[in-house]
């Protein structure tokens, strides 16, 4: 048996002006040498959530305390320097902070809903993915959705995404979930038999897909700002 582990934030809009300077100490000296060469504020807002989101994923699911630190392949994608059979990933959006970890490769990515725009569209999907968009009710949670695959299937390959533009995924195997807001993919080497959890308080949050869901998480808090980090886990065999 595999086990995903997803651990997301989504209430930015909670976080006051002093977070970064509140929290920053809370990262080792490379996480926070990367946090600062952020220009933007919210930018360094969700680069310390995200490692706040893995190390705690780490202690809770793994047992394991120690700040990690990361190594990186030709393409970028990091990986656990001290425990390379544990895989993890991390993304953003202005919405939201996710992070992803298992025993196996897993690619996550979630993406703000935004206007949508066929120029772009048509330079980045393929023409199945483009028949589809033609024919959505909502082409812009389509795309959205579309978008994220390509993210979290390159992340997942540790792969540039440059290499999945234009490629039809429509064949490939996700699983989904949207907000009023964002939606997220996620792209795991065994996507099947899945036990999906998703917490209480995230309202209008859907499943779509394969996936089993139920609502019985309860919510961590943030330690130091009382802000609450729901917590998503789900099994795949």
């Amino acid at each position: 048996m595999h086990s995903v582990y997803i651990y997301l934030f989504d209430d930015m809009d909670s976080l006051g002006e002093d977070f970064v300077s509140n929290n920053l100490h809370r990262l080792p000296a490379f996480r926070q040498e990367q946090c600062l060469r952020h220009r933007k504020e919210t930018d360094k807002q969700a680069c310390i959530l995200a490692y706040l989101l893995l190390e705690k994923g780490l202690n809770e699911q793994y047992g394991i305390s120690r700040p990690p630190e990361f190594t990186y392949n030709e393409h970028g994608k990091p990986y656990l320097r001290d425990t390379p059979f544990i895989f993890f990933n991390l993304s953003h959006c202005k919405h939201g902070v996710i992070c992803a970890l298992s025993d196996i490769e897993i690619g996550i990515d979630i993406q703000d809903i935004r206007p949508f725009d066929i120029d772009v569209a048509s330079r980045v999907c393929s023409n199945k993915e483009l028949k589809q968009l033609a024919g959505s009710d909502d082409p812009a949670l389509s795309f959205c959705k579309i978008w994220a695959r390509k993210e979290s299937y390159a992340k997942a390959k540790g792969i540039s995404i440059a290499n999945v533009l234009k490629h039809d995924l429509t064949c490939e195997e996700f699983k989904e979930w949207e907000s009023q807001n964002y939606c997220i993919a996620l792209y795991a080497e065994s996507p099947s038999c899945v036990l999906f959890t998703m917490p209480e308080a995230v309202e209008n949050f859907s499943c779509r897909g394969s996936w089993k869901s139920r609502l019985s998480v309860p919510r961590p808090r943030h330690c130091e700002r009382s802000v609450a980090i729901y917590t998503i886990v789900s099994r795949t065999h």
